[in-house]
């Protein structure tokens, strides 16, 4: 049985989904990229969610606007993947510490303080 369970739990990837001055450093912390175009945001979505092989989809927030309602509510609700809309764009106000920590409580409900 452990087999069989073992086999079940395959390990799932990262993929980001974002315009393409987003993505090195992304690939650089070994996640998958699609390099979002102006039209394509929802078919990648759409494929991202259907194959079965990512266990994350992160979607740049700016690109929220080109997925329809429909696609975005079975986002919202997805499990597996689970699909994370994140800002990727830094406003100038505001420090680093303070823009990763936004970013983490809009993705995970949990506010952090981030230290050296």
């Amino acid at each position: 049985m452990l087999v069989a369970e073992d086999k079940k739990r395959e390990k799932k990837k990262v993929l980001v989904i974002a315009p393409k001055e987003y993505l090195p450093g992304f690939q650089i912390a070994g996640a998958e990229t699609a390099s979002a175009e102006p039209g394509q945001v929802e078919n990648l979505l759409m494929s991202a969610m259907s194959e079965g092989k990512w266990g994350v989809v992160i979607v740049d927030e700016s690109l929220a606007s080109e997925i329809s309602p429909r696609l975005s509510a079975q986002a919202f609700e997805s499990v597996l993947p689970m699909v994370v809309f994140i800002p990727l764009a830094r406003s100038s106000a505001g420090s680093a510490e303070e823009y990763i920590s936004s970013v983490i409580k809009s993705a995970l409900g949990y506010s952090i303080k981030v230290r050296e």
